[in-house]
């Protein structure tokens, strides 16, 4: 049986597998490689579908009309790099096969992040490449979570954020990073006991009373603010308090001159 790379993502790799006849591959199964493990589901309706003459799907997919293949409830390993940082599950999975494109329907995606403890981030959620290339979509809502003396506290392993009890939470996908999103009107604070430098990139860490700084963002509208990024590929640390717009991503925020310390 021949077997196509479709996807490779650090989440999960997609292989097409079937019989190679020629210029074109019958499909027959879907395989799904993690770091935890191997998930296949299999059609009733194989489907051919052309290859390149290396074998491969080449950069314009032809897959015709929609194929779909549901997987089991599934756990598996998220990481960053070769750093295990928590993991991913979800209650259904169908990966659906059409045209020049492959989505990835979960259902109930549940992630538990050590660099977000105590935030747990559930979720459905569709993801979609198109010719291979991920398309970046709108945030996916997450459950409201509970409000304690005015304000929703959020721990993670960065500043400890508070967001007001109307503010909405997300998940912004994008090809090798989740971020959680904070939207609101309302004002956000970010306080932490100590920060430091990796590779020029800073790092703040949660530290025990007293914080050495508090920042809080107050939107003059209704705002999206990414209040953590997580870098999936390993090769970034994590990234607080950013702006997120329709066009993409915009610098962070910047403190003024006048206002750095020696551990802002």
């Amino acid at each position: 049986m021949a077997s196509v790379r479709a996807l490779n993502s650090s989440m999960l790799s997609v292989f097409l597998e079937g019989e190679r006849t020629g210029s074109s591959l019958r499909l027959e199964r879907i395989s799904l490689r993690t770091a935890t493990g191997l998930l296949t589901a299999s059609t009733s309706s194989p489907s051919d579908i052309p290859l390149q003459p290396d074998g491969q799907l080449g950069a314009t997919w032809n897959f015709g009309p929609t194929t779909g293949f549901d997987f089991p409830p599934f756990q598996l390993a998220l990481q960053t790099g070769s750093r295990t940082i928590g993991t991913a599950s979800w209650q259904g999975l169908r990966v659906e096969l059409q045209g020049d494109r492959i989505r990835l329907i979960f259902s109930s995606l549940r992630m538990l992040c050590d660099l977000l403890p105590g935030v747990p981030l559930e979720t459905d959620a569709t993801l979609v490449f198109v010719n291979g290339v991920f398309q970046r979509d709108t945030p996916f809502p997450l459950r409201q979570l509970p409000a304690s003396g005015g304000v929703v506290e959020l721990p993670m392993a960065g500043p400890n954020v508070s967001i007001p009890p109307s503010a909405t939470l997300s998940l912004q996908f994008q090809a090798e990073s989740v971020s959680l999103v904070a939207s609101t009107s309302g004002s956000v604070t970010g306080r932490s006991g100590f920060a430091w430098e990796r590779s020029g990139d800073r790092e703040l860490q949660p530290g025990g009373p007293p914080d050495v700084f508090e920042l809080t963002v107050t939107n003059a509208s209704a705002a999206n603010l990414v209040l953590a990024r997580i870098d999936l590929a390993g090769e970034k640390p994590p990234a607080y308090f950013q702006g997120l717009s329709a066009n993409g991503w915009a610098t962070e925020f910047k403190i003024s001159r006048a206002l750095q310390f020696p551990f802002l």
